[in-house]
């Protein structure tokens, strides 16, 4: 192999590695306090993949209820009922962060995904939803 050969191959190896420990811990991070619990009992909501890869908009989960989220949380659990979520909405062309805050019921055993509404590229994000 040759020399650039190995630099590709020890560049996919530590990007394997970097997008392991990122997309780690499946489960979720619980937004919740005490032990954790069956997820037939919690719900989980989904924002996008903190590593965008060029996405022209991507969402950032960044609190539930009173917890704020490390940047690279992806997915919560959560108990049933009332939440309040805090997103955030990059866009790429403009750059650009608009925050939105979202009042939530979630069901036991429930999978949601916090989805972008965009209207022009000037404006952005127009808001979000949970689907």
């Amino acid at each position: 192999m040759t020399d650039s050969g190995w630099r590709s191959a020890g560049w996919v190896g530590s990007s394997g590695l970097v997008l392991g420990v990122l997309l780690g811990g499946c489960a979720g991070t619980p937004g919740y306090d005490g032990p954790r619990r069956p997820s037939a009992e919690v719900a989980i909501i989904r924002a996008d993949l903190p590593v965008s890869a060029g996405l022209p908009v991507s969402l950032r989960l960044r609190k539930v209820d009173a917890r704020t989220l490390p940047f690279t949380t992806w997915r919560v659990e959560v108990l049933p009922g009332q939440h309040e979520l805090l997103v955030d909405c990059l866009t790429h062309a403009p750059d650009r962060t608009q925050r939105f805050s979202l009042s939530v019921a979630v069901e036991p055993g429930g999978r949601y995904h916090l989805l972008a509404q965009t209207g022009t590229p000037s404006e952005g994000c127009t808001g979000v939803v949970l689907e």
